[in-house]
Formats: C-alpha cells, structure tokens, sequence
C-alpha cells in the first residue's frame, strides 16, 4: 500500500457541530484540564494488569542475579542420627554409625565449576569438592567456534534466565501498551459522551423552540391544536433523551475516577486536536508490529532453543563430569579424583523428536507472522473507511443543518407544516449522531494502529 496522507481538518469540527463552543477546551485557559495522554499516564499507573507484569519483571531479574556466581550460592546445615536392632557387626563396615552434624556451603565458581566444602562438626573434618563439566550444554560446533573460552565457562547468568528476563520486559512493554490503548478508548468513548449530551441539549433546545412556534401559529389561526400536541410529544422525547444522556455522563465519570483513581466528576476533558494524519506504508507498519509483539518473541525463543537441542542431539559430544575431593581431617588428608563419560545410544531417536520439534516451533513462528500481519492490515483498511464514512456524514451534517435552518424559518412563515419541519430535525439528528460515532471510531482505529506498531 502506498503511503496516503489523510487530511482530518474535520476531526474537531465535530465539537463545534455538535457542541457548545466552550464545551472544547484549550490548556492555556484551563489549566486543570485533562488532555488524553495526561489521562492514560493516571490510568496506567492505577492499572492491575502492568503493575503485575511489572513485578514479573523484577521475579525474573531476581531470578537473574541468583544465576551469578556466588550470589546464588547456599548454606546447608543437616544432622543424622541412626539406630539398629541388635548387635552390629564390628567388621561390618555398613555398621559403623553415620551419625554426626554437618555444615556445607555450595558456590557455582562458572556455568560448568562449582565447589562445594562440608565440615563434620563431631569428627573436625573438612571435605572440599570440585565439580566441573566442561561441555554442559555446548554442541560441537560450539566447542570449535568458542575455543578456550568454553573451558572455564561463564561468570553471567546463562542463556535461560536471560531469554525469561527479555520476555518479561516485552510482557511489560505489552501489558503497558494495553493498559495505555485502553485508556485512551475510554477516553475517546468519554468525549463522544460529552458530545452527545450537548447533542441532547441543542435537540432539546430545538424542540422547545418547535413548540413555542407551534403555539403561536394557533393562537393566529395558523395550525391546528393537534400540531401543537405533536409538538409537545416531541418535546417530551427531547427531555427524556436529555435525561438519558445526562445519566449517561454521569456514569461515564465514574469509570473515569475509578481508571484513574480521582475525582473525574467535574473534569474537563481536551478535545482531541486538529492535525493531518499521514498513515505509514503497510510494509512499515507490518515492520514495526512484528518487532514488538510478545507472542511472537515467545514463538521465536521457542525456535531457537528447539534448533539448539536439535543441534545439541546430532553432536557427538559426551557427557563429561570430573570431580575432585579432599577430605582434612587428624592431618590426614586424602585426595580422590573421579571422572564420568557417557554417550548416549539413543541418539536417532533424540534427532528424530529434536527435528520434529523444530517443524513444529518453524510453524508456530510462521503463523505468528501471518496473525500479525492480517490484523494490521485489517486495521488500516478499517482506519481508512471509517475515515471516508466520517468525511461523508460531515459533509450530510452541513447539508442538513443548512436544510433544518430553512425549514425552520419556513415554519416561522407558515410555508411548511411542522411535520416537514420534523423530518428536516430528524435528518440533522441523524446527521449529528452518526458522525460523531465515526469521528470516534477514526480515532479509535488510529490509536489501535499506534499500539501494534508503535512505542511511545
């Protein structure tokens, strides 16, 4: 798609159509005014859902430092005490008592080295051990490419804690995304309330003004009383729509104190400014929500941790530990080293599940793609014909308040009867009504269009 410029002159015009002129407010003669992006900043700090993945956020930062080398070291103190029934066999070396207190503390040293030193409080001996394995979690591409800096391992948290921590800060990101396009809808929605009440105002105004006409032209002999009670009926309509939107406004403002956690009761809200709208290239777009959308990072780390297990099952690597131990102990100190190498004999197997695991994570990513793609397409098409039915309706609102003005001053004249004059006020009803349900549905569909593609 090429890229378009929108020209929304028509975006705030919906205030002076509609509404009173001081019904659209401006920051510099309302200092206490709320402007949208003040609104989502107070809502989003109130917000359940960021605040709980910001918290997520911080667990796995935790979890992080732990990974760190003597930071997630631990302390053990145990005791053991045994008993038997009957006379234990001195030459037994199973017999001889096990019992005694013990204190042990465990440091990861590296990723692949940690050590680990026991005191015997009853026997004052010491064990100190060294375990050290030096292809855990390497391929054999890997031990090539990274020569000698496999050999010791790393000092940093490993690969897993890192991807969980860059996953819960792209949750964060998302969940403040949320809570921000949420707010604003609900500001919009807001607006279109308040501009609906002023609409209930000027129809109830309008509907006065019919009957105080209708009235004099009977007293002149000019109509009959039953367009007099015609009048009056569409009178009655007006207050009670009056009341309605009134009511509507009011709970509107409690759903705004309680997003933001104040008193929205008397708040004076901004109306949304008059700007050009360039839509970007839907290449671009495409581009930007893909480089941020959650799920598609997770489906990515997924990928890429299948093709490292696939990559690790086709190596031919061993499993390798060595151990070292030293116990202290009457001046005696004794020295054992130990060492395990295992290849396993199920490796077609393990290629095999390894493989079909990468088809599936391949998929997964692919869909994912796709998904985001679709919607910010579908969202630009819909941006771009809400913004054509809104210039539409602005264009049928100028004609028919033009219409209800002559109608009217025909009906002052006696040249039309006040059914004509109804149906001039019902168009303009309709008129009003139906642009200002575009004019939000135009802003809602730009702010969806920021959140999937934008960062702010």
């Amino acid at each position: 798609m090429r890229v378009f410029v929108i020209v929304m002159c028509c975006v705030c015009a919906i205030g002076m159509c509609v509404a009173p002129a001081d019904a659209v407010a401006s920051p510099e003669n309302n200092p206490g005014l709320w402007t949208i992006h003040e609104f989502a900043k107070a809502a989003l700090r109130e917000s359940g859902s960021y605040l709980a993945a910001r918290e997520s956020l911080q667990t796995a930062e935790i979890s992080e430092k732990l990974a760190i080398p003597f930071y997630g070291s631990s302390i053990t103190v145990s005791s053991v005490r045994t008993g038997s029934v009957g006379s234990p066999d001195p030459s037994d070396p199973s017999s001889e008592s096990k019992d005694g207190d013990r204190l042990s503390v465990r440091a990861p040293i590296t990723d692949k080295l940690s050590m680990t030193a026991s005191y015997a409080i009853d026997k004052s001996s010491c064990t100190l051990r060294l375990s050290y394995t030096p292809l855990a979690g390497m391929t054999g591409s890997e031990v090539i490419r990274q020569f000698p800096s496999w050999l010791l391992g790393s000092v940093g948290p490993g690969d897993a804690s890192t991807s969980t921590k860059e996953l819960a800060a792209l949750k964060l990101d998302d969940a403040r995304s949320a809570a921000i396009l949420d707010a604003r809808k609900t500001y919009i929605s807001a607006l279109k309330t308040i501009k609906a009440q002023h609409i209930a105002q000027e129809e109830h105004r309008l509907a006065q003004l019919e009957l105080a006409i209708a009235e004099k032209r009977f007293r002149l002999g000019l109509s009959s009383e039953l367009e007099v009670e015609q009048a009056r009926i569409n009178l009655l309509d007006a207050e009670l729509a009056l009341m309605k939107a009134e009511t509507d406004e009011r709970w509107m403002r409690k759903r705004l104190s309680a997003m933001t956690g104040q008193d929205m009761s008397n708040a004076i809200l901004e109306d949304l400014p008059d700007f050009d709208l360039t839509a970007p290239d839907l290449g671009v777009l495409v581009s930007a929500a893909l480089g941020r959308d959650v799920e598609l990072a997770q489906s990515n780390a997924e990928l890429a941790s299948a093709v490292r297990a696939l990559e690790s099952a086709r190596s031919l690597l061993p499993s390798v530990q060595v151990d070292a131990e030293t116990t202290l102990g009457d001046w005696s100190p004794r020295f054992t080293v130990s060492a395990n190498w295992s290849i396993s004999l199920s490796r077609s197997g393990e290629i095999e599940k390894a493989a079909i695991k990468v088809d599936q994570r391949q998929r997964a990513l692919d869909e994912a793609n796709t998904a985001v793609a679709e919607v910010v397409a579908k969202n630009l098409d819909y941006l771009t014909v809400e913004i054509a039915s809104m210039e539409k309706w602005r264009k049928q609102l100028e004609e028919s308040e033009e219409s209800h003005r002559k109608a009217l001053e025909s009906y002052q004249e006696g040249e039309v009867l006040l059914v004509d004059l109804e149906r001039a006020r019902l168009n303009l009803q309709k008129a009003r009504n139906n642009y200002l349900a575009h004019w939000g549905a135009v802003w809602e569909m730009w702010y969806t269009l920021v959140d999937l593609s934008m960062h702010e």
